[in-house]
């Protein structure tokens, strides 16, 4: 059973985690499908990079849970900027995670941790660039995030 107080992190935890997840996934999936043979390994590592950014929202959610649930018109603003931060926060940390896997399994270089990490950080206004249609998505998920832990605060 979670600590009193804790329910709106875990909470804001699961709904960012999958959020910025499916914003790098998402990123990721337009260039592979843009390739004219993509390899069996882009799909893997996608699936990684969703792995990777899922535990760095998470994380990010978890630590920033504070900025979700506060009544008012104020507690929207402050939801609506902690949304911001927390994916490309999120984001950041996906991209260290990342450039952790890539250094254990010997996949790449310091030039190319630093831009996964990087990248990292851009990845969710990169990915609404491309497909506009994942804003109102992503408005939608600060919506219900603010929402479910403002009831998980109780």
């Amino acid at each position: 059973m979670a600590k009193a107080g804790t329910g709106h992190r875990l909470t804001s935890a699961l709904i960012w985690g999958f959020m910025v997840a499916v914003f790098a996934v998402i990123f990721a999936l337009q260039d592979v499908l843009r390739a004219d043979n993509p390899q069996a390994s882009a799909y893997t590592d996608t699936t990684i990079l969703g792995i990777c950014h899922a535990l760095g929202g998470a994380i990010a959610g978890y630590l920033l849970a504070g900025l979700f649930g506060r009544d008012g018109v104020g507690g929207w603003l402050i939801a609506l900027l902690g949304a911001i931060v927390v994916v490309v926060l999120g984001g950041l940390f996906g991209g260290v995670f990342a450039a952790l896997y890539g250094a254990v399994t010997g996949t790449s270089d310091l030039a190319t941790d630093v831009i996964r990490i990087g990248l990292g950080a851009v990845t969710a206004p990169l990915a609404i660039a491309e497909s506009p249609w994942l804003a109102p998505l992503w408005a939608a998920v600060a919506a219900a995030a603010h929402l479910a832990c403002r009831g998980a605060r109780g």
